[in-house]
């Protein structure tokens, strides 16, 4: 892509995309005074690139990515070994992010279903798709030039009209109220008030930044007070030195300039870099966003001198609209699926119908506004009631233990738990369940895990311990188990330190202390709640364990 200056040109970059950037070195072509005073070469010059985003480059050839989608100017000089400048060369470059995707697809869809497949912003559907926002600094448009605005009544014309063409590459609105931040001329002029300046977009949208009032006597910049002869030749009449000044309805104003053509002389010229010093338009610059303005086009700047005597020079236009103030950002203009059995839908929604048992590859295709194209892959897998549904768990446990079962997790399935000498206790429709165990024995969990019309069986036998087996020892014996009120404990041997804890092993607060071999200690417990608790106590230094149901 070739720029031109004051082109206002632009062009797009995705994020992390290396762009290689080369300045004209054809000696004919860029030095154009070049043995005036001094010889000039591309060897003897400093190319200086300053990409908007803190980097600055120096070299003809010069490589940059950027990090973050947004709006930045790129603006690029040389300089020469004797300080001299030549003018400022700027673009536009526009990164760009591609939208944020995230699926969102159950892990099995059963094979004689139909697949709707829903797309939005949130994770609530099957497919999210969230454009990136742009960051950036605001966007400048310039054009330079040295244009002598002649003494409008002594003249051929009152007006002066300059054009400055705006090329981003995007056929965009100005949006938002605050969109155009400044607009800006860099002049000197002595009379401000002989004068009037209006805008016009590419539209015919008309803005008056200043109203011809024919009064004040204050100048704008270092103004070259004299009028030469002829009036109207620029050669009779050199440029005094230009002041930036800036119109907007955003930054703190000092006032219209018909009232500062009566103040200060010259008129305080506007700091853009500590927002200060701008002017208050006539008409608001909302008038371009509200009257549908295109950014892309040519623009006109009207000055307009109205009054005998004065005359000056206008150094440059500048315009400064606000990151985002444009629908830059790339916005989709299509959204495609493509893959088996894929078929799209009345508004704009996508359904997956008629597939045979397996894993499928389809793609997401996005197109926006800018023609980029963007594809994410994603597998679908579809089952006739095989899931791989399994149960996990203790194959052997004691009767009245609560014990934790699960199978793989499957998104979008419901689980059916059955259990055999046992009760579901919590998680009964999920994925993982507990289970109590009243009976001894053998027992059973079963599962059905159902995706849409296909369901999937497992089974697990579980071996059952009883409180007898559990109890059968040499060194204690309880009585009545299950008890209700009052246990009797009966010592086979010398125990000591007995303590009842409950089945987390938390202490009950009931102390039995030392029982000898053949006496019989009897222990109310009808203040327990119902449950699985154990005696435990100790033997020659060994800890025993007896364990009772409270019922």
């Amino acid at each position: 892509m070739s720029i031109k200056p004051d082109s206002n040109a632009a062009f797009h970059l995705f994020i992390d995309q290396a762009m290689d950037f080369a300045a004209e070195t054809d000696e004919h072509n860029i030095f154009a005074e070049n043995d005036r005073n001094y010889h000039q070469s591309s060897s003897n010059v400093y190319y200086m690139w300053d990409f908007g985003d803190g980097t600055v480059e120096v070299g003809p050839f010069v490589s940059h990515s950027y990090q973050t989608p947004g709006h930045f100017i790129v603006s690029m000089n040389i300089v020469d070994n004797n300080n001299c400048s030549s003018d400022t060369l700027r673009f536009s470059v526009l990164t760009i992010a591609p939208p944020q995707v995230s699926f969102n697809f159950s892990d099995f869809y059963c094979i004689s279903d139909t697949l709707f497949i829903s797309i939005g912003s949130d994770t609530a559907n099957n497919i999210s798709i969230v454009p990136q926002e742009q960051t950036g600094q605001d966007v400048f448009l310039y054009k330079d030039t040295t244009l002598f605005i002649p003494d409008g009544p002594s003249c051929s014309t009152l007006s002066v009209n300059v054009p400055f063409l705006v090329n981003t590459g995007n056929p965009a609105t100005i949006v938002g109220p605050d969109a155009i931040r400044s607009v800006c001329v860099n002049m000197e002029h002595s009379f401000a008030g002989d004068l009037s300046f209006q805008l016009t977009c590419p539209d015919s949208i008309t803005v008056v930044l200043d109203s011809y009032d024919n009064s004040g006597s204050s100048n704008l910049g270092i103004a070259n007070t004299t009028d030469g002869t002829p009036t109207c030749d620029s050669a009779a009449n050199p440029p005094g030195t230009g002041w930036l000044y800036c119109w907007s309805d955003y930054y703190n104003h000092q006032g219209i300039m018909n009232n500062l053509d009566a103040g200060t002389n010259p008129i305080p010229p506007t700091d853009t870099i500590n927002n200060t010093g701008y002017i208050y338009p006539e008409n608001s610059l909302v008038g371009f966003a509200s009257g549908g303005c295109h950014l892309d086009g040519i623009w006109t700047l009207t000055i307009t001198d109205s009054w005998v005597y004065d005359n000056g020079y206008l150094f440059g236009i500048q315009m400064s609209l606000k990151n985002n103030s444009t629908d830059t950002a790339a916005v989709l203009t299509d959204t495609i699926i493509t893959g088996p059995g894929i078929v799209q839908l009345p508004g704009g929604q996508w359904a997956i119908t008629g597939i045979p048992a397996g894993t499928f590859q389809y793609h997401l295709v996005l197109h926006d506004s800018l023609g980029n194209n963007y594809s994410y892959p994603f597998p679908v897998t579809f089952t006739a009631n095989d899931f791989a549904t399994e149960i996990h768990g203790n194959g052997t446990t004691d009767v009245s233990m609560i014990e934790s079962y699960n199978t793989d997790y499957h998104q979008g399935a419901d689980y059916l738990w059955t259990v055999t000498n046992g009760n579901v206790v919590n998680g009964q429709g999920t994925d993982s369940i507990q289970v109590l165990w009243q009976n001894s024995g053998t027992g059973l969990i079963q599962v059905a895990e159902t995706i849409g019309n296909c369901t999937d069986f497992d089974s697990l036998y579980v071996s059952i311990v009883g409180l007898n087996e559990l109890n059968a020892n040499d060194y204690l014996s309880v009585s009545p188990n299950p008890v209700e009120n009052t246990l009797c404990i009966d010592a086979l041997q010398t125990i000591s330190d007995i303590e009842i804890f409950d089945i987390s092993g938390q202490s009950t607060g009931i102390h039995i202390g030392n029982v000898l071999p053949g006496s019989k200690t009897y222990v109310p417990v009808s203040n327990l709640s119902p449950g699985i608790y154990f005696i435990r106590g100790f033997n020659k230094g060994s800890r025993k364990e007896i364990i009772f149901m409270k019922q």
